[in-house]
């Protein structure tokens, strides 16, 4: 039985038990009525329990998973320290003979500017090599600024310098 089933039924049970006219419960009643009012007890006491327990649940999980983040950054120091371990081993190297694994090396292009590059760009009314942004200064457009270095153009305050990457496969 709910508790709604329960209390439907003590509201049944009084109706039943008291007499309009004089007001008294009949005592072949009072004792349903009491067994009622202890398993509706009984019910909202449990239901106490089980929100006590989905909470202590809660608080568990919160904890575990706080635990588990903190390992999870440690791995991840432990990881790049080994892939900068193995990254100064192998001087530019690749491993392409074991099935287990393979290291190779993919190469990019990073555009790179100076401090003066905006002032630069104003100066040449070089707009278009900028971003323009809320904030009081604008900031270089690197794909912009990558564009005309690529094309050929001249341009003081920025650069492209070759990465290489080391990749585990």
């Amino acid at each position: 039985m709910t508790i709604y089933e329960i209390r439907s039924e003590i509201d049944r049970l009084i109706e039943e038990a008291v007499d309009m006219e004089t007001g008294v419960v009949a005592e072949d009643y009072i004792d349903k009525l009491n067994e009622l009012n202890m398993i509706e007890r009984e019910k909202e006491i449990n239901c106490a329990l089980a929100y006590k327990n989905r909470m202590a649940n809660v608080e568990a999980i919160n904890s575990e998973i706080e635990r588990l983040k903190h390992r999870a950054e440690v791995e991840a120091k432990k990881a790049l320290s080994a892939y900068n371990y193995l990254e100064y081993c192998l001087h530019g190297e690749t491993i392409e003979d074991d099935p287990r694994v393979q290291v190779k090396y993919t190469k990019s292009t990073v555009t790179m500017t100076d401090d003066d590059f905006v002032a630069w760009a104003k100066r040449h009314k070089r707009r278009d090599l900028l971003r323009i942004k809320p904030k009081p200064e604008p900031e270089p457009n690197k794909a912009e600024i990558a564009k005309a270095l690529k094309a050929g153009q001249q341009l003081s305050h920025c650069w492209q310098e070759a990465k290489t990457k080391m990749k585990i496969i």
